[in-house]
């Protein structure tokens, strides 16, 4: 981490630690790659071949997941209303890295949209456009995969 940043950094965590409007302990989300799934379809009348889009079942199984921790850890959602912050602590598990292209490197925002729309569809905010500031953090190799989140109501 170069200097111009550790400091922000600090500030930050030390922000949001103070002041937290919510802490969540979630399961790792499925990569942007795995989220949705594809099928061709053709149409009886026109004969004509198109591509469907879906969620693909990891990803219906994270929403359910995330939903599940978010009741077990705040009861009722907020459903924050205004600006949000966000920091992201990743914590890779064994099983997240053999599913990715290299085991040693990678991306840290390839599950952030999967996040985020399992956070929204479990009711933590409106809509994931409301989040102004994103912090993520890469942290080492975990037992069991996990992201930590913070988020913070920071205006209207």
């Amino acid at each position: 981490m170069g200097a111009d940043y550790a400091g922000v950094y600090f500030l930050v965590l030390v922000f949001c630690a103070l002041m937290p409007d919510i802490n969540l302990k979630l399961p790792y989300p499925p990569s942007v790659n795995h989220y949705w799934a594809h099928k061709a379809v053709r149409s009886r009348k026109t004969r004509r071949w198109t591509v469907i889009k879906y969620l693909s079942t990891n990803a219906k199984a994270f929403r359910k997941d995330v939903q599940d921790a978010v009741y077990e850890q705040l009861g009722i959602p907020p459903k924050l209303k205004g600006r949000l912050a966000i920091i992201v602590h990743q914590h890779y598990g064994p099983r997240d890295l053999e599913n990715s292209h290299s085991a040693v490197a990678q991306d840290i925002d390839n599950c952030l949209k999967s996040l985020f729309d399992a956070l929204e569809m479990a009711s933590v905010y409106v809509n994931d456009s409301q989040i102004d500031e994103l912090l993520v953090v890469k942290k080492r190799r975990a037992a069991i995969g996990r992201v930590e989140l913070c988020i913070k109501t920071i205006g209207e």
